[in-house]
């Protein structure tokens, strides 16, 4: 705690005085959207037509909440929508985009941009200390520790700690819902009993789909975990896994609970957001569709940084998470992190043994995160790669205790050993070429045809996607 506590004063510090010139865009659109905390905190409208405008197909509202909360003391929260339907008419002018920005810097006052950037930096610092709750858990306290130090010195953190907009929060509670996942699972197994538990993981995927969509994909997530861990409680034995009840017990309780779980998260997602309360399936339907066609958007209109095949895209998420943010790669030409990681994963079924069910949990939730963030990275842009980045360096923990274990003895079985190590870095070579030899910028010098198609296609896509806006 002492640790986060630092690490957390030291970012107030870098958002009060270091950073304040260097605005991001995207900040102003959290402050502005603070005006649907205004309609439902001050105003109490609950079914005003403003809840189906275009700024509630693009985001769902519990970060708007969060922010509008931060801004209310002293009367900063936004009370029209002008400024956000500005923002979105301005955003993507490719030919105004200086003087749009400029705008943003003259127009919101230093305290508001403060007041924003606390709740990222809050939300992060949250989120270290759960990662290092999580690994001790699941793993032992050098791995807690080693994560604990790798988020908290990792770029990509440290860069969007000091920015006001929803990544820190989406994070926060992707975090917290592993956690209560950890300890629904369990309750479930040993037969105690769960309804707390069920409700909780419930109003935490809720808000984790509020925030973000994407954040859906939690909730499958956790019934998945739950029958894997059921599965591997029956292999492994009752000691091992601290099975309380008998098989056939066992089945239908994670049968009740998964299904009090979706009832739940149903009738708290709705409630969360007003914009649900009239036919809530077709509204969020509008929300993947607009996602969808606002990611096509973002391709057309910043195409240098657009991943166009699928190799590409697995490169620079590749690139992203192991090479531009390693310190060690950055400093010595020496891709640490990616070793690091991958002998944790060689590592990790010794933890499954020894922790069957936290290991089981962590891991899916890990390579299902890291999936779905790699075949979404349509965009070369680092924000995007959060979601992913709190399991891989926590398996890169698992590969840091296993290395200092290794020096430690390092007398013993050497040829299996350098076996090992060869075999590493021969993987850290060829995932090394790919990243590095698979870019958009070769792409584009190769196919200047696609160049053209993607700057001619980004009016269009733009009045596509204005086009939904009255639902």
């Amino acid at each position: 705690m002492v640790m986060v506590g630092a690490w957390f004063v030291g970012n107030l510090w870098i958002n009060g005085r270091v950073l304040m010139d260097g605005r991001e865009p995207d900040e102003a659109a959290w402050i502005f959207s603070t005006y649907y905390y205004h309609l439902a905190f001050q105003k109490g409208e609950l079914t005003s037509p403003d809840w189906r405008h275009y700024d509630c197909v693009d985001h769902p509202p519990v970060a708007k909440f969060v922010f509008g909360a931060a801004l209310a003391p002293g009367d900063h929260v936004v009370k029209t929508l002008d400024y956000k339907e500005w923002w979105i008419r301005h955003q993507l002018d490719s030919d105004g985009y200086a003087q749009f920005a400029a705008r943003l810097r003259e127009g919101i006052p230093l305290k508001v941009l403060f007041r924003g950037r606390l709740v990222s930096t809050a939300s992060f610092a949250i989120s270290a200390w759960l990662m290092f709750v999580i690994a001790r858990r699941a793993f032992s306290s050098a791995v807690a520790w080693w994560a604990l130090v790798f988020f908290s010195i990792f770029p990509q953190v440290l860069k969007y700690a000091a920015l006001g907009m929803a990544e820190g929060l989406h994070l926060l509670l992707l975090l917290l819902s592993v956690w209560v996942q950890l300890a629904w699972v369990e309750r479930v197994i040993a037969g105690r009993p769960v309804g707390l538990t069920t409700a909780g993981l419930a109003a935490v995927l809720a808000l984790l789909f509020n925030t973000k969509i994407t954040g859906l994909a939690a909730l499958p997530l956790s019934v998945f975990a739950l029958a894997a861990s059921c599965w591997t409680a029956r292999r492994a034995g009752s000691e091992a896994c601290g099975v309380g009840i008998g098989r056939t017990r066992l089945m239908l309780r994670s049968c009740g609970a998964s299904a009090a779980l979706l009832v739940a998260f149903a009738l708290l997602a709705v409630a969360m957001n007003p914009s649900l309360y009239q036919g809530p399936i077709g509204f969020i339907a509008a929300m993947f569709r607009h996602r969808w066609h606002q990611v096509e958007l973002q391709q057309a209109w910043a195409y240098a940084l657009s991943n166009p095949t699928p190799a590409i895209m697995l490169a620079s998420f590749t690139r992203g998470l192991f090479f531009t943010n390693d310190f060690a790669y950055q400093l010595a030409g020496v891709p640490m992190m990616l070793f690091l990681f991958l002998l944790g994963c060689v590592k990790l079924p010794t933890y499954a043994r020894r922790a069957p069910l936290p290991t089981v949990v962590l891991a899916l939730n890990g390579l299902a995160w890291i999936a779905i963030t790699a075949y979404t990275y349509r965009l070369d842009w680092q924000r995007y790669l959060l979601p992913a980045n709190p399991f891989v360096l926590l398996i890169a923990a698992v590969g840091m205790e296993e290395l200092v274990a290794r020096l430690r003895n390092v007398a013993s079985t050497w040829a299996r050993r350098v076996a090992m190590a060869g075999a590493l870095a021969g993987a850290v070579v060829l995932i090394g070429v790919m990243a590095h030899r698979w870019t958009t910028q070769r792409y584009m010098a190769e196919h200047p045809e696609w160049v053209e198609e993607m700057r001619s296609r980004a009016f269009e896509l733009q009045v596509r996607i204005m086009s939904d806006e009255p639902l």
